[in-house]
């Protein structure tokens, strides 16, 4: 996720309840989905990459809110190495280690709650985002559980 000189850093981008001050509109049989936004950081943190990408981001976000399509809840997440992991150590209890359960070249860099009338209305606006051609984002898409 790309990174203006005017947020200052990675994170400062506003996602969700706080990005809007309205309601998304009410919208009958609709079904929520995740769009999980992976890529590779090194991208979202170079300038000569990510340069005016934030205002393509940016109109992205006001175009799909407008139409209802995102609803509130997302955020863009901190860069991997300030994750901790909680998994279970040789003794059998929870062990924390620095850094991302996996050590990968693609992380998720983070998500968008999105609502639409099937998979395939999610994903028209979901391959719409402004990361996946020049950075080489991916994007995806899957149904939230509602219980």
């Amino acid at each position: 996720m790309p990174v203006s000189k005017k947020d200052g850093g990675f994170g400062r981008m506003s996602f969700g309840a706080d990005r809007h001050s309205g309601k998304s509109a009410e919208r009958r049989n609709t079904v929520r989905y995740v769009m999980i936004i992976a890529g590779e950081e090194d991208g979202w943190f170079d300038e000569a990459v990510s340069s005016g990408l934030m205002d393509e981001v940016n109109a992205w976000w006001e175009k799909w809110y407008a139409a209802g399509k995102i609803v509130k809840g997302g955020a863009e997440l901190q860069p991997a190495s300030t994750a901790k992991t909680v998994s279970r150590g040789g003794d059998g209890q929870p062990t924390v280690t620095d850094g991302p359960y996996l050590e990968l070249k693609e992380v998720v860099g983070g998500f968008i709650i999105l609502e639409g009338e099937d998979i395939d209305d999610a994903i028209a606006v979901a391959s719409g985002w402004p990361g996946i051609v020049p950075l080489g984002d991916r994007v995806e898409v899957r149904p939230v559980m509602e219980r």
